[in-house]
């Protein structure tokens, strides 16, 4: 007998180390189409191999990523390198079937000139929980989107607690979450309210806790109990939990729950709750507390950030005393409705200017010429169709935008309802005030109808109606 081990075929073998292998394996040719793609394609994008095969590479990576994916791959062309290991992989975020996103660490050598292959051997690897870490924080430095930094945040925390479907709902309101990130957690079980929000719990403003109060549900969903307890809620095998969810739960495999608010640290109402739910029962380890935490801070921190750029975004746009729209916003708004074809404008423009607003602060003060202002605009917003804008340009100038207007007949009647309106007294500290209204304006009625132009006729048929006397109307005739 022979003491030599017959080797293995060695093209059976390496098929069925790819074949079983948990990274995804694919092949692309010189066109940019997926030639072959191994079992893990479903596991990991949600596409069985055959249905893979055929697709063009591109479409199945993230909008952010694909420059960058289409450099480094033009650089491994051109280079020629066909070493497995010599380029470096990288972070790259492909789309799963399901629309959601998924991170890998992605790798490829060139193989175009090899016979048996002629084509780019990609391989994707699910990145662990330190580099999807590091994405996150990326991410969030960069001000990527919010469901970007939460989905990085959510993976790697998945990737921190074997055995764990991790969502991370956010958005309240009032009785549950409207978003959530849930890749892997059953709907039911994913933080999301799916009926009509009520008001939010009262919140402190002077930095303390919130109010706390129930939510209208005698036997709450793990999300709830967190939010209203204010700490981490664990169900070590799901015992006490509501028997709807629980039932939902076992049935896809889960036996315990962890959850844990996510709050500002000004104490307003919950930014967000991180849901764990295990495969396996017990409570958390002391690491594992450690890592939602983090997980916690670091999810407060993000939607902070967005707070901030939407506040940001809305003083650029918005007027400071009066909250209306500033004058960026008013001609932003034009120009956007001067893309459209003049025949759909159907447009008009209202150019306002107070009367007698100089005597009242002259008279009462600035103090009760600024809540003035507040109230005029409060009463202009009222007055107008929804679809329609008021800016205040500055000062006590405001304009008015009123959309798909049939005539200036119809433009003239919203104008003499603005003058009537804004011209009743109004109590202010104690005084009762008055100023009255005097409005231009300008239709978008005619091919070759400019912003400018339109902005000029109006500016010019607001000074018509000050010469004429004030509180009235004038609707521009001349465009010249």
């Amino acid at each position: 007998m022979s003491d030599i081990t017959p080797q293995p075929d060695l093209d059976r073998l390496c098929r069925a180390v790819v074949d079983t292998s948990p990274l995804l394996y694919c092949v692309i040719d010189e066109h940019g189409r997926v030639v072959f793609a191994n079992p893990a394609s479903e596991l990991l994008l949600g596409y069985p191999p055959a249905d893979l095969v055929g697709m063009v590479a591109t479409d199945l990576i993230e909008p952010g990523d694909l420059e960058t994916a289409l450099d480094a791959l033009s650089q491994i062309v051109t280079s020629g390198t066909g070493v497995p290991g010599q380029v470096p992989p990288m972070p790259m975020r492909l789309r799963h079937r399901d629309g959601t996103t998924v991170p890998l660490d992605v790798g490829a050598v060139d193989a175009l000139d090899q016979p048996d292959v002629r084509g780019i051997i990609i391989r994707g690897r699910p990145m662990n929980g330190q580099q999807l870490l590091d994405q996150a924080l990326e991410s969030l430095v960069s001000s990527s989107p919010l469901d970007e930094v939460l989905t990085f945040l959510d993976a790697a925390l998945t990737a921190d607690l074997p055995g764990s479907h991790v969502a991370i709902a956010h958005d309240w309101n009032g009785t549950g979450f409207r978003a959530t990130t849930g890749l892997g957690v059953p709907p039911g079980l994913d933080g999301l309210d799916r009926r009509e929000p009520v008001a939010p719990p009262s919140v402190s403003r002077d930095g303390g806790e919130p109010t706390r109060r129930r939510v209208g549900r005698a036997d709450p969903p793990p999300w709830i109990e967190a939010v209203e307890r204010g700490e981490l809620v664990v169900h070590a095998d799901l015992t006490g939990v509501n028997p709807a969810i629980r039932a939902e739960a076992e049935a896809n495999g889960l036996r315990a729950c962890w959850a844990l608010p996510v709050r500002a640290a000004t104490g307003d109402a919950p930014l967000a709750c991180i849901l764990v739910w295990r495969e396996p029962t017990g409570e958390p380890w002391v690491s594992q507390r450690v890592s939602l935490e983090r997980t916690a801070q670091l999810t407060s921190l993000a939607m902070d950030r967005q707070r901030q750029e939407r506040d940001l975004r809305h003083a650029a746009l918005h007027d400071a005393l009066t909250g209306v729209p500033n004058r960026a916003s008013f001609f932003a708004h034009l120009e956007q409705i001067a893309t459209e074809p003049p025949a759909e404008w159907r447009t008009a423009v209202l150019y306002l200017d107070l009367d007698g607003f100089k005597l009242v602060n002259d008279t009462f003060g600035h103090q009760v010429g600024d809540e003035l202002l507040k109230v005029v605009s409060t009463r202009i917003t009222d007055s107008l169709r929804p679809g329609d804008l008021v800016a205040r340009l500055g000062g006590d100038e405001f304009s008015v935008v009123l959309h798909q207007v049939a005539d200036p007949t119809e433009a003239g009647v919203i104008a003499d309802r603005l003058i009537q309106t804004v011209g009743q007294p109004v109590v202010i500290d104690g005084h009762e005030v008055q100023v009255g209204l005097s409005v231009g304006v300008a239709l978008a009625d005619r091919a070759g109808d400019t912003v400018a132009g339109l902005v000029d006729a109006a500016d010019r048929a607001l000074y018509q109606a000050k010469q004429a006397g004030k509180g009235r109307t004038r609707i521009a005739e001349d465009r010249n």
